[in-house]
């Protein structure tokens, strides 16, 4: 999870929020529903059709159709999944053929041979995907043993039909800007795991690099009208939102993380970055308040139906933050943002539905502890949000 200090964290948020809270404040003309109890959540994913992928941290991919959480589970990784700490079964995102090949592509931290983060492919039948279909695209680095923290776990296909994965420090915050480690970085591939031919390459700098200095880039989501990927940072002293453009020629960028003599957390405020590739200030910073950003995505739901939002959220990015809120802001004026919701029981994701509804999912549970405690009870919910006032987009 997206944690600056994931047990300082939490243990701020103990301080915030009550065991379980009731349902979100929303503005006039908006409600939500509570679809399914009893997760253990991470990420979620839309398929075209309207199915939902949940993720649960300790290994299960679970399935919501027609506004029910099935019973059997897409896809056991229970006993491949490491979920110590932030580890586990972080995100998975659908391929661009997937009508035609089913396949499904999944961010987790493995066990073995000993635990790494690695992106893997698996081919879905119906509703059942094969654990044996699992094909590698990219194994990353070793995890330290005493290093639970800063896992990354963003995946995403660019408008270019190209494969960006985000990854975090591990708590060794030199490695984000280390030329010859995947640590702390944003990565370009082939959906084969292989290096795309334009590629641009910097001396020293592993050809799968195309970002450097993250701390935990722990999401992302692509602008399917323009192809703006916005990568989610858990900094240190700034929550991020920063940019890559997957529709334009490739570059090399510097997103500055860490601080000291190698770059920066936060914005720039006039200070100039050196290092490899081009520096950019985030598109949106703001202070931690001891909590985290979490998930997001862009409106631009593809069949706008019964219960979609409003024409004024067209092309909006909706994000949320593990205080229990949620806010929007317009990509051609991201210093703006507005806010939307509140009162959420620590939300990890949200995402746009293609009939235009927004669901979003909270860890409602016990929070704080060592490591080996985090996230272990399964309390989180599934919320969906509709609008049902005059006006809604058609």
């Amino acid at each position: 999870m997206p944690f600056r200090s994931f047990t300082a964290c939490l243990r701020s948020l103990l301080l915030l929020l009550p065991v379980a809270l009731a349902a979100a404040q929303l503005p006039d003309g908006f409600q939500e529903e509570r679809i399914a109890t009893g997760l253990n959540p991470t990420t979620m994913t839309f398929a075209p059709d309207g199915r939902l992928f949940v993720l649960e941290k300790t290994g299960l991919v679970r399935l919501v159709k027609d506004g029910a959480l099935q019973t059997t589970p897409v896809l056991d990784l229970v006993a491949r999944v490491d979920p110590w700490g932030e580890r586990g079964l972080l995100a998975l995102i659908l391929d661009p053929q997937f009508a035609r090949n089913g396949w499904l592509y999944l961010y987790y931290t493995a066990k073995e041979p000993k635990p790494h983060n690695r992106v893997s492919r698996f081919t879905l039948r119906g509703s059942v995907a094969d654990p044996a279909s699992e094909e590698v695209i990219i194994t990353l680095p070793e995890l330290g043993q005493r290093a639970p923290f800063h896992i990354g776990g963003g995946i995403r296909f660019g408008q270019d039909g190209n494969l960006y994965v985000s990854t975090g420090d591990n708590t060794r915050g030199p490695q984000a800007q280390a030329p010859t480690t995947l640590q702390g970085k944003l990565l370009r591939l082939r959906p084969d795991g292989s290096v795309p031919k334009d590629q641009p390459t910097l001396p020293s700098l592993l050809p799968q690099v195309v970002g450097l200095g993250f701390r935990n880039a722990w999401t992302m989501a692509v602008q399917p009208s323009t192809g703006l990927l916005y990568i989610i940072e858990a900094g240190q002293i700034y929550e991020e939102i920063n940019r890559y453009d997957t529709a334009a020629p490739p570059i090399v960028v510097n997103y500055g993380w860490p601080g000291g003599t190698l770059g920066f957390d936060g914005p720039s405020q006039g200070r100039t970055m050196t290092g490899l590739g081009t520096y950019r200030d985030a598109e949106l910073a703001y202070r931690t308040d001891k909590v985290c950003i979490t998930g997001g995505d862009f409106y631009e739901p593809a069949k706008p139906g019964p219960g979609a939002f409003p024409a004024s959220f067209r092309g909006r990015y909706l994000w949320s933050d593990y205080k229990g809120w949620i806010k929007s802001l317009d990509p051609a004026k991201p210093e703006q943002p507005t806010p939307f919701a509140a009162g959420i029981a620590a939300p990890t994701d949200l995402e746009v539905a293609p009939d235009g509804t927004v669901w979003y999912l909270a860890r409602n549970g016990p929070l704080g502890g060592p490591a080996e405690k985090i996230m272990t009870v399964n309390a989180g919910e599934l919320w969906r949000i509709r609008y049902t006032g005059p006006g809604g987009l058609r």
